[in-house]
């Protein structure tokens, strides 16, 4: 008896140590060009992110999370795939609440490319700023929120920019879950 219940009590302290960990999936867009009147063509992105506390001071989480996405909206040209690390430091204290997040990741976006469109029949480029395509390495920042909704969800709106020689901004709205 007195071994099943060292191994009780042994079982549950290690279940207690295990880490609280958060689960979030939201949809959203990312800018894929600007118009003469800098008004911006959004391309559908999907993300689902993960996160932990880190055990660094100011409630500072380690977070990680895939993105994927079409691409440019009008034509259908084009994808958008991304991995990204990095970490979330609250800015109003405690799980819920603003954080601003910073990372590194990779990205594949394969952007439709307007450079060659000539005025002609057919051309529907308008000019404007195109976020050229790129697959590599970027460094990552945003801003977001955990609004809760109940005692282990929350709704979580976003924005963020993935840096190389050219920002792709997104801004999204998810929804999360703490599973421990």
């Amino acid at each position: 008896m007195r071994r099943i219940s060292a191994s009780l009590l042994l079982w549950a302290s290690a279940l207690a140590a295990q880490p609280a960990v958060d689960v979030s999936a939201a949809a959203g867009g990312v800018v894929t060009k600007l118009s003469e009147t800098f008004a911006p063509s959004f391309a559908p992105i999907g993300t689902v992110g993960v996160s932990v506390p880190s055990g660094l001071p100011r409630g500072i989480r380690l977070a990680g999370a895939v993105a994927y996405g079409p691409g440019e909206a009008e034509s259908g040209d084009g994808r958008t795939f991304a991995v990204s690390l990095g970490a979330e430091a609250p800015l109003s204290g405690g799980r819920n609440g603003v954080y601003l997040a910073l990372g590194a990741g990779y990205v594949a976006f394969d952007n439709a490319d307007y450079s060659g469109c000539r005025i002609e029949i057919g051309c529907m480029y308008e000019g404007g700023g195109t976020t050229p395509p790129y697959d590599g390495v970027v460094w990552t920042a945003g801003v977001g929120a955990r609004v809760p909704v109940g005692s282990r969800w929350w709704i979580e709106p976003a924005v963020s920019a993935m840096v190389w020689d050219a920002p792709l901004l997104s801004a999204r709205v998810g929804a999360g879950w703490r599973l421990r």
